[in-house]
């Protein structure tokens, strides 16, 4: 399946003028897997050559898995072009991929990082259920919700060449698996043309890709950790990023309250007191949120919606257009609000 995914990527043409060659870097160490991603190398690139010197695949591979960044920092660096795309090998293109970015670059010349839209699966069970309401997937969407988007995931996303910023690099700090290299990716790139006073990110959200990976591999805890992993790294890489903020009700219940129950042996209290913080903090996120969405007659249906559906308003939210409420700017990231 992977590699019929591969394939319509390498199938990817542009309806202008672009010069385009595609990089397969493999560090999967299995023996039919190189031998298969160059047997499709091999029979693609015979087939382009009877049409034209363009759109040809090279295929570079590893003895062993070095990770994420180490894989994307190969064809980055062996590229010569003027921008690159990321694209992971499990995603499904929008045929129009190429077309929207090369749009993008005319619209926006001066932009660097250029973030596509990256669409989710409905969730199908309990574990992506539960992905959904706490919002983890929200920048996978993320151009789709923002012009400057803070940044974008690799999956997606194409970016200035490596020979206009060679010291902008993935960095191998972070797990193999990936989590907040993307992130310190782009921040890089804010950083090496910030003397430019120039807006480097924007959101292409024509550039599509359908990820169907949650359907597929069912639950993937060590995905989960990879990502956390990284994000707490960027806290440490990027000081100048960080802020203080108020411990939420999970912090207060597992870091204050549970210790302090324990010390004193005093579980009823501690119960109590934990209960209470968290229904404090719901009840000024609630009205914090229901504030906003009753300030408009438009908008009260949708929240007459949410509060007859309960924790199912996630499916509501997903299932809009364009992952919004209305045309005022709500975006799935004021609807999650509740849940965070």
């Amino acid at each position: 399946m992977r590699f019929l995914r591969l394939e319509k990527i390498c199938n990817l043409r542009a309806t202008v003028p672009a010069y385009v060659k595609f990089w397969i870097v493999v560090d999967n160490p299995i023996d039919s897997h190189v031998s298969t991603v160059k047997d499709l190398r091999t029979r693609m690139n015979n087939d382009q050559l009877q049409v034209s010197n363009n759109y040809f695949i090279n295929v570079i591979h590893y003895s062993e898995n070095r990770g994420a960044s180490y894989a994307r920092n190969t064809g980055y660096n062996y590229s010569t072009a003027d921008y690159i795309i990321f694209l992971d090998d499990d995603i499904v293109p929008g045929e129009n991929l190429l077309d929207a970015y090369i749009g993008a670059i005319r619209r926006y010349p001066d932009a660097k990082v250029y973030v596509g839209l990256t669409e989710l699966p409905q969730a199908c069970n309990l574990w992506t259920e539960m992905l959904s309401a706490c919002n983890v997937g929200y920048f996978y969407s993320i151009a789709q919700k923002m012009t400057r988007p803070s940044w974008g995931v690799t999956g997606n996303l194409m970016v200035r060449g490596s020979r206009f910023n060679p010291t902008i690099q993935f960095k191998s700090i972070y797990p193999k698996t990936g989590g907040g290299e993307d992130i310190d990716f782009v921040y890089q790139y804010k950083r090496f043309y910030a003397p430019q006073g120039q807006r480097v990110t924007v959101g292409v959200p024509q550039a599509k890709v359908f990820h169907p990976r949650w359907r597929e591999v069912g639950v993937f805890y060590r995905q989960i950790v990879g990502w956390a992993r990284g994000d707490a790294l960027c806290i440490t890489e990027w000081p100048e990023k960080t802020f203080l903020i108020f411990p939420n009700c999970v912090e207060h219940v597992f870091f204050i309250i549970v210790p302090t129950t324990a010390y004193l042996r005093r579980p009823v209290a501690g119960f109590v007191a934990a209960a209470s913080v968290i229904a404090i903090e719901s009840l000024m996120k609630g009205f914090s949120y229901f504030e906003d969405v009753l300030s408009s007659p438009h908008k009260k249906s949708h929240a007459r919606l949410a509060l007859y559906k309960g924790f199912h308003y996630t499916r509501y939210v997903d299932a809009s257009t364009g992952l919004m409420v209305d045309r005022a700017g709500y975006t799935i990231e004021k609807r999650f609000f509740l849940f965070s």
